[in-house]
């Protein structure tokens, strides 16, 4: 094997520079993507390449202005399913912040859940003709890096290829 990867997805690939495994955090993928909804973790290769870019084509202004910032093991106090988006749920954090978590990335026991990856529910306001790159999708939502650099949440319907 010449010391390279025996994992079957890196071996059609050769082992190549411009490849590497997600971190464990990154292998959950939402429905919107093809993932699966009870946290089977789905371990696949991300290539180097540019991130998807999307034109705004309309309009979106931040709605919570304190978004909920919280890392794996957090726990969190977890409220009303969002009915617009299903999938979604209003969390709070122990430090009184709250805001909308997917699902698929909390441990729910009761009224409560350990939160399994690093999140932030942090939105982006956008303008149209902006044009942003995509760093997460879940659940009719996208986690995008404007032209300045933010990054934060928006609607997938606010956006176009």
């Amino acid at each position: 094997m010449n010391g390279k990867p025996s994992s079957p997805v890196l071996r059609g690939l050769g082992a190549s520079n411009s490849a590497r495994l997600l971190e464990p955090w990154d292998y959950f993928r939402s429905p919107v993507t093809g993932g699966t909804q009870d946290n089977t973790p789905l371990k696949y290769l991300q290539m180097d390449a540019p991130r998807p870019k999307y034109r705004v084509h309309r309009e979106y202004r931040v709605q919570y202005g304190t978004p909920v910032q919280v890392v794996a093991g957090d726990k969190v106090s977890v409220g009303r399913d969002d009915v617009e988006y299903p999938g979604w749920k209003w969390c709070t954090a122990s430090n009184g912040c709250e805001g909308w978590i997917p699902a698929e990335l909390l441990a729910q026991e009761g009224g409560e859940a350990i939160v399994l990856q690093e999140y932030s529910s942090q939105e982006l306001a956008v303008e149209p003709g902006d044009e942003v790159e995509v760093e997460d999708e879940r659940r009719g939502w996208l986690r995008v890096r404007n032209a300045r650099g933010q990054l934060g949440w928006i609607p997938a319907s606010h956006v176009c290829l």
